[in-house]
Order: structure tokens, then sequence, then C-alpha cells
């Protein structure tokens, strides 16, 4: 083997390393397709995902693709790509050079080059496209001008050995974007319910925590953090949290099962705690759940209310307080209007959502959608938009009672219905 062989080996290996290490994510493909462009001696190089339903995505260019360039092909060019068309026509997952896929003349004559290639000095392509899900592929080239002429078989064989690692890295990467979309949702599904989490293994050591439990692992939290590994203060007579894991997860002639304690706070109502066994496959190691909410926080979106319910700004506060645990009278006072007004209200909640009785109206809302904290989704609707937030001096206006038909929903009510005030 000459000294040349060794280098182009080390220049291919050094190339499969950092596309491996670009599995990682996007962030970490940049400054691959120049390294491409210089190792076969050209002047671009471009790798995309395509996505047959919408737009392309280019993971990364050399520097002749401007911000435009690479817009305009995302949007618009992915679509009148002749090389990756032909690419398609011919079978996907091999290296073709342009000499295989389009006549120079056809080339020339297309939009493709005219609006795009020209542009950037772009004629000869070695390249490939890359199955990698369905309905998506990526599409790399590696570009000359037309000076330089049509790549050679050598070109074509060197770009094939890479070619696999390409597609596992790619393939990867989607996998990895699949299972970072999981994490998180799952976690702004928790955030949204104001539950924290934390995973632990049998020796409590921390593995992972929302930002929400990392909070709670405050000097005053009854939750403490050690080295690495996690305690906490439990109710007096209650079960020690190295005691609730053990019961939590499975052991010898015992099955897994769900332990729950309250953590007691100082001036505060206490955490309270669930560990559960943490689903994973067969054979790996066991890790427990914890689940943790501060009763405090369990809040209702009075937005969310009105927009679920169709409820004024009045009838939604006076949800929100019931819900809240707050009584009417303590409404009736910190709102400065009359018991007969609150019971006006309360009357109203009951006819649009349904509900008897104070306790039904309660369990009701707090098995909505009003409970959930989701910034953005629910603080829109102000009674179609042109009706003043609901105030002491602005709510009166609403006092009133409805005129008209009955809501809809109100002819499902039983007819046995308390509808209760106290």
């Amino acid at each position: 083997m000459t000294a040349m062989d060794d280098n182009l080996r080390q220049r291919q290996l050094d190339l499969v390393e950092q596309i491996y290490e670009a599995a990682m994510g996007p962030p970490h493909w940049r400054g691959l397709c120049a390294r491409l462009a210089a190792a076969f001696g050209a002047d671009s190089a471009v790798l995309a995902l395509l996505d047959e339903r919408g737009p392309a995505r280019v993971l990364d260019h050399s520097a002749n693709f401007t911000a435009a360039m690479q817009s305009q092909y995302e949007q618009h060019f992915c679509h009148e790509d002749l090389w990756a068309r032909r690419a398609r026509e011919l079978g996907a997952g091999r290296v073709y050079s342009s000499a295989e896929l389009v006549a120079d003349a056809d080339f020339m004559r297309s939009s493709y080059y005219a609006d795009f290639c020209r542009p950037a000095g772009i004629f000869y392509v070695v390249g490939a496209l890359l199955p990698l899900a369905p309905r998506r592929h990526a599409v790399l080239g590696i570009h000359r001008p037309r000076r330089a002429g049509h790549y050679d078989r050598d070109a074509q064989r060197q770009l094939a050995a890479l070619l696999p690692h390409l597609q596992r890295a790619l393939r990867l990467e989607l996998r990895l974007e699949q299972a970072g979309l999981a994490l998180r949702c799952d976690e702004a599904a928790l955030a949204s319910a104001r539950v924290a989490a934390i995973v632990v293994d049998a020796e409590l050591t921390v593995l992972h925590a929302t930002d929400s439990a990392a909070a709670l692992l405050a000097p005053a939290s009854p939750l403490r953090l050690l080295h690495g590994r996690l305690s906490a203060t439990v109710a007096p007579g209650g079960a020690s949290l190295a005691q609730l894991v053990r019961a939590a997860l499975p052991g010898p002639g015992r099955a897994p099962r769900a332990q729950s304690c309250c953590l007691p706070r100082h001036g505060l109502a206490p955490l309270t705690l669930t560990v559960a066994p943490l689903p994973a496959p067969a054979g790996s190691v066991p890790r427990a759940l914890l689940l943790l909410r501060a009763t405090e926080q369990a809040t209702v979106d009075a937005s969310a209310l009105r927009q679920l319910y169709q409820l004024t700004p009045a009838e939604a506060d006076v949800a929100k307080a019931l819900a809240e645990g707050g009584s009417l009278e303590q409404h009736a006072l910190a709102r400065g209007i009359s018991m007969n007004t609150i019971k006006t209200h309360l009357q109203r909640v009951y006819a649009k959502t349904g509900a008897c009785r104070q306790g039904e109206l309660v369990a009701l809302l707090h098995g909505s959608a009003a409970i959930y904290d989701v910034p953005g989704l629910t603080h829109s609707c102000d009674d179609g938009g042109d009706a003043p937030p609901y105030t002491v001096r602005t709510g009166r206006p609403h006092d009133r009672l409805a005129t008209g038909p009955r809501d809809a929903r109100t002819a499902f009510a039983p007819t046995h219905c308390d509808r209760s005030t106290s």
C-alpha cells in the first residue's frame, strides 16, 4: 500500500468518524459538506432530507450555498431536482454521476439548471439518493463546474465506500429525533399537569429529573440530593423513600406495586409523592418513577373554563374560586359584590356545565382541560373578543340573567338536580 493509499484511507476514516458524530443532531452535520467537497476536489456539496409530502430540510452545505439558495431549495427546487428524481427512477441507495442521470443538453434546458444550478456554478454531480423511512430520503450531491468535466469511476467508488455509513448515521439521527420528540412530549405533558418527575434506580441514584422536579431539590425542600442520590423527609410513621422505592420495584417473589406518601413542608401543605415502577424492556435494570405534586399548584385556568363551557368572565371566576378550594362568601368579599349575584353566577355555571352541586362541579372542573398550564393555548377567549375583562368595576353588567334560548347542553341536565349553592 502506497503513501497515497494511506492518505486516502485516513481521509475516509476521518469522514466516517464525522458522519457518525453528526448523527447526534443537526448542528453536528455542519462542516461535513465542506470536507466532502475538498476530498473529491469539488466546488460544493449539499446534504438534504427530502419529504415527498412537503418541503426539504438542508442538513449541511458548502460555503457557495447562500441562505437564500438554501431556502429556495427547501421550498421549491427540491421538487425540481432532476438528479434526485432520476436517481429515484433508477433505484435509490447507490452512487450516480450526472452522466448516468441526465444528458448535458437536457440538463441545460431545465429550469433547475437555469434558475438554481447555473447561478451557483453547478453543472456536474456525483451523489446518491438514500432511503431512510417511508416517503423520506436523503440526497447528497457533490458538485463541479462544467469546465471540470464529469466525475470518473474512482470518485464513485470512493463515495460508495462512505455511503453505508452515511445512511446508517442518517437513520440513527431520525431515531434519536423521534426519541427526543417523545421525551419532550412527555415532559411537556407532565409540566402542563404541574407534575414533577424523577427517575431513580434501586440505590436512589437520580438518572433523570424534569425541570420542575429539579426546582424542588432546594435546601428547604423535603427532597435532598447528595452525591447524586436522593433522600426525603416523609410524614411521621411513614415508610422511608428507600423502602417505598424497593416496594415499587420487582423483587424475589414480589410483584412491583405503586406506593404513595406525603412529604411535609414547613408552612405549606405537604408534597404528595407516588413511586411507581418505570416500564422498561425485559432484562434491563429496574428503575422507579417518582411523581410529585404540590397542592398549591392545583390551579384552574379561568380562560380555559370560558372556552370549554361558554362561561362569562364573572361565571368563570366563580367556578375557578370553588375549584381552587375557596368559598362563595370569600369570593363575594374579594370581588366586592353581593351573595345574590354570586349565587346567580353559580346557577348559570350549573346550567352550562350540567353539574348539580358544588362537589360535582369541582370534580368536573378538575377532570377538565382547565387544570393544564399550557402557555399560549387558553388565554385567548374573552366573550368573543369584544367584552372587557371581568373586574369588580366591569363585572356588574354581566350580572344580568341571559335572555333568549337556553344553551343546548342544559337540555341534558338531570331534572332532579339540586342546584344548591350551599
